[in-house]
């Protein structure tokens, strides 16, 4: 499919998203119990943990990090799927030791004040299908070019411009929603036309 017949407005291009197919990346190895604790710990150290709106349980002795607020697990593991910490003044760079967290499907760091760059080392983060990184000070999002399962990703408000800041999307064939709103675009990107599966695009106030 190429470009999606989108309204000139370009307030919204919205068509019902198909069920989202079941996933599994069986070849990737995931990390042990203690090896994820050590990751999460490394976050909240970084990324200015103490601070947080909410930092439930969070270093508890006694509590599975499974509990800690904005964490999910595979029910009956100890694996973690998710990590929704919105709106909850995570700030600083990202550690390059979160990338072990390669069991991680749903990442929400959006609304934070998180800086600097993706980290390459998030290529092996292969079995995220879903992040919303908007509202955010990253200053290069290259390393998002190595997400290559992502269905949903949200960029509103991270400064984008044109062509030269696109390029991370080049990869990302597999995406079925993208928003890009609020960042200084004044062209479709042009790698849209390799995203045969996308069914909603959102670009508003952008200048296109």
């Amino acid at each position: 499919m190429g470009l999606l017949p989108f309204a000139p407005q370009w307030y919204l291009a919205n068509v019902r998203s198909p069920t989202e197919r079941q996933l599994s990346f069986d070849n990737i190895p995931l990390a042990s119990e203690n090896e994820t604790e050590a990751v999460l710990i490394d976050f909240y150290h970084h990324m200015n943990g103490e601070y947080w709106k909410n930092n439930t349980y969070w270093l508890e002795p006694d509590v599975s990090y499974c509990q800690w607020h904005g964490v999910s697990c595979a029910p009956n593991t100890v694996d973690v799927i998710g990590l929704e910490l919105h709106s909850n003044d995570v700030a600083g760079q990202l550690p390059d030791s979160f990338s072990n967290l390669t069991s991680l499907k749903i990442l929400d760091l959006s609304s934070n004040l998180i800086k600097g760059y993706i980290p390459t080392s998030w290529a092996s983060l292969q079995n995220l299908t879903s992040l919303n990184l908007k509202f955010n000070l990253f200053s290069n999002l290259d390393g998002l070019a190595a997400l290559t399962n992502l269905r949903r990703l949200v960029l509103d408000a991270l400064l984008i411009r044109a062509d030269a800041s696109t390029g991370f999307l080049r990869n990302l064939s597999k995406l079925q929603m993208l928003d890009l709103s609020a960042n200084y675009l004044t062209s479709i990107p042009r790698e849209i036309s390799s995203m045969p599966d996308l069914r909603y695009l959102r670009m508003v106030a952008n200048r296109v």
